[in-house]
């Protein structure tokens, strides 16, 4: 009989500077329709329609700039879902321990050989990209669909001793 793991970590993000740029961006357009809507005779033509823009960017990108990565495992089966401003949550990866082929730190030597042998490998960061967290980045290297894949996720303790668990034989440090 074997046992089921289950294993759960949430990783806040960064607020990216593009979402920084469009809550920006988003404030001005509003502000200048708006003064062209009350201040200039006529204005409510260009203005209205303006402002109407600016508070749809700005709305879109307040929901985007609080971002998490919950990380789920159940036994060798990995599954990334993004939760936006703590309400939507959507599965935007998953992968199975059949498709990996190797688990290294981000400053291993045996991802750096991956890298030299695959030039055109995609890496999907699913971390908080923050340069001074206490969780280490793991890179999970996989064969997806015929091609090679690094999926980037940053574990706290009780993951990384799932991921020792139940990807033995796949891990290199």
């Amino acid at each position: 009989m074997t046992t089921d793991g289950y294993v759960e970590h949430i990783v806040k993000t960064k607020t990216s500077a593009g979402i920084m740029v469009l809550i920006v961006l988003g404030a001005f357009i509003t502000v200048v329709g708006a003064f062209f809507m009350f201040f200039v005779p006529g204005g409510a033509i260009f203005g209205l329609p303006l402002a109407v823009v600016g508070v749809i960017i700005f709305s879109l990108a307040i929901n985007r700039k609080e971002c998490e990565f919950e990380y789920l495992f159940v036994n060798d089966d990995v599954e990334v879902a993004r939760i936006t401003a703590k309400s939507s949550r959507k599965q935007v990866y998953h992968f199975e321990g059949g498709e990996v082929k190797q688990i290294t730190t981000v400053d291993s030597i045996y991802r750096d050989n991956e890298h030299q042998a695959n030039s055109g490998i995609k890496t999907i960061n699913f971390t908080s990209k923050d340069k001074n967290t206490e969780n280490p980045v793991y890179s999970f290297i996989l064969n997806k669909n015929n091609r090679t894949e690094e999926v980037l996720l940053e574990l706290d303790a009780k993951t990384i001793e799932h991921v020792k668990q139940f990807f033995k034989g796949k891990i290199r440090e």
